[in-house]
């Protein structure tokens, strides 16, 4: 039996338990992926019989084994979302906004979206360059090989604009704003997803500043699109647009 979280909601009408509980969820579904990700391809590869010396090394640097890993962590990560949402007894389609279908109309709308959301990060980053001490010139590291073959330049496109929009929307938008919008409300939904898309982008190991602030101010644009279209199709068309164009 499913516990109902949200039951025994404070007058302030935000529920705790519930923005707790999706946070922790969003939290695990996105960290965990990534370590039992590697970690799966690691123990196959050791099983094989494979140095640890070269699997790090064909981690690191063959797109194939980099898409694997991308595919396998999108996975568990959509995986976990939906038996979530099941053990709640919660409908995932409905939940993530998966029933409308994208139409022309839509896809149009998306692309002016984009335009804005541009001259937006435009502006800012000229705010952020005059007057802060961010790096605007720092470039993200995406963790992938640079491509040098037609197939590799394939592959790592659907490591960056088929993949990453799809699972990425699914957790951010679909899971983490709708949930946390039922129990805390729109304006804390808005705030804690976009400070935690953009903490997922921030590259701890180099504080990259500039892609953190870029990436939670798209997330802005992409929840705006998501719920005026009452469709994830829409943020993931928007997420796949900005990735293809950086690709």
């Amino acid at each position: 039996m499913s516990k109902d979280l949200s039951s025994n909601k404070p007058l302030n009408g935000v529920n705790t338990l519930g923005v707790l509980a999706t946070l922790f969820v969003g939290a695990f579904a996105f960290f965990s992926s990534q370590y039992l990700g590697v970690l799966l391809i690691l123990i196959v590869l050791l099983v094989a019989g494979k140095e640890q010396d070269y699997v790090i090394n064909l981690l690191s640097n063959n797109s194939f084994a980099q898409l694997i890993t991308v595919a396998i962590v999108a996975t568990i990560t959509v995986f976990t979302i939906y038996k979530f949402l099941k053990w709640r007894k919660q409908n995932p389609k409905e939940v993530l906004l998966l029933n409308k279908k994208p139409t022309p109309g839509m896809l149009l709308d998306v692309v002016i979206t984009y335009g804005q959301y541009f001259l937006v990060l435009y502006v800012v980053t000229i705010f952020l360059g005059l007057f802060t001490g961010v790096n605007i010139e720092q470039s993200q590291d995406l963790g992938i090989t640079t491509p040098e073959s037609l197939g590799s330049k394939l592959i790592i496109f659907a490591m960056l604009v088929i993949i990453p929009p799809i699972y990425e929307e699914l957790l951010f938008r679909g899971f983490l704003f709708n949930m946390l919008k039922k129990h805390g409300g729109q304006i804390l939904s808005i705030i804690l997803t976009s400070l935690l898309f953009g903490a997922a982008h921030l590259e701890y190991d180099n504080l990259n500043w500039i892609a953190a602030i870029d990436t939670l101010i798209f997330s802005g644009f992409l929840i705006y699109i998501s719920q005026k279209h009452q469709s994830l199709y829409s943020a993931m068309m928007l997420h796949a647009i900005k990735n293809a164009v950086a690709f």
